[in-house]
């Protein structure tokens, strides 16, 4: 068995130290910037390698010790190891960095957000057969207390069970249709088992109370990939007209359902994909609202809203920075960005979500 020694030079994209052995990387889960360790080389690839973290010789400031068995192997435990400022570090680098490589834009004057729980944030957690799965397999592994969430779960229950705990507890499989509801900024909404919701309330809050802020006022707004309408709904008193675009069905009932039982009269919804509503729409609209998933909204879309909506304002909040800087690189010819907050949505993790606020040139 080969141990090395190397100083850690920098993350990649999931937190994890990088060490450098004749100029190759390789990967440590649990190591930090400036720490001198020893690592055990586990796999190797052609132009990288993973190693095993196996001992500490200089300790990094940043370090926090923990005793949670077999935490590289949980998901949501990626940053457990760092401190709060070498967090914020990371996130805020690697959304540095994607935008620099992606789009070849600097950012400076980025603004930084996090709430004050830092555990028991989640609203939403899913088991299986009772057990969670390790991260990046479909390994079960045990756990009693899960940290980044209070919700207690029963162990006995067969199958891919979904918890979510807002006004009540609900649990269930994704094809149950049960519900409980939340309530943000005086507005109520149904939320179910396998909604899109976000699941850190006090930063999501946050999050809600920026957007508004920044669109343009007494405007017309168009909210893309609209989910359960919450963030049309909350931009309602603040716009003259809001249209609301969700692919998924039954998201888009929920949609209409809230809009009913919080009586909002400027707020339609429109029940199609994306891609489909720019293609047969060209409506002019003061804002625009764009809150994908992961993959971002792609290059035709973003010209059909340029050539078509022509928005003079648009507001991109994101969970991959590498998609949404992706697609500002074919913003950025025809928009400013004004400014950026990344959000630390989910604290102890590698994932990041971030708000962009575009004016026209």
């Amino acid at each position: 068995m080969n141990i090395y020694e190397g100083v850690v030079e920098f993350y990649n994209q999931h937190g994890e130290g990088v060490v450098l052995n004749n100029k190759k990387p390789y990967y440590v889960y649990g190591a930090i910037i400036d720490e001198k360790i020893k690592y055990q080389i586990l796999k190797e690839f052609k132009t990288y390698g993973i190693a095993q973290l196996i001992e500490i010789i200089e300790k990094s400031k940043n370090r926090i010790d923990h005793n949670i068995k077999d935490a590289h192997l949980i998901g949501g435990y990626d940053l457990i190891h760092m401190n709060e400022g070498e967090q914020k570090n990371f996130k805020v680098n690697r959304v540095k960095n994607d935008f620099k490589k992606i789009a070849q834009y600097e950012l400076d004057n980025i603004e930084w957000f996090a709430g004050k729980n830092k555990f028991k944030y989640r609203n939403k957690i899913t088991l299986h057969d009772g057990f969670f799965y390790q991260k990046n397999s479909k390994t079960k592994i045990a756990i009693n207390d899960f940290l980044l969430s209070s919700i207690k779960w029963d162990p006995n229950l067969r199958g891919d069970i979904i918890y979510r705990q807002l006004d009540t507890l609900i649990y269930g499989t994704k094809n149950e249709k049960k519900y409980t509801s939340d309530t943000l900024f005086g507005f109520k909404f149904r939320v179910g088992l396998n909604s899109f919701y976000q699941i850190n309330k006090e930063v999501t809050k946050y999050a809600y109370q920026f957007i508004r802020e920044n669109i343009i006022k007494e405007a017309n707004t168009l909210d893309l990939y609209c989910g359960i309408g919450t963030i049309s709904i909350i931009l309602s008193p603040f716009s003259k007209k809001v249209i609301g675009v969700e692919i998924n069905k039954e998201s888009y009932e929920d949609a209409i359902y809230n809009k009913k039982i919080n009586k909002i009269d400027n707020v339609d919804f429109i029940n199609k994909s994306v891609d489909q509503f720019v293609c047969i729409n060209d409506t002019h609209f003061e804002n625009i609202i764009l809150d994908p998933s992961r993959k971002g909204v792609g290059k035709q879309t973003i010209q059909k809203i340029i050539n078509d909506f022509s928005p003079e304002r648009i507001i991109y909040m994101s969970c991959n920075p590498a998609t949404q800087a992706s697609d500002f690189s074919y913003l950025k010819d025809f928009y400013q960005l004004d400014k950026i907050v990344v959000l630390d949505m989910f604290p102890q993790t590698y994932h990041i979500e971030t708000i962009i606020v575009l004016s026209k040139k």
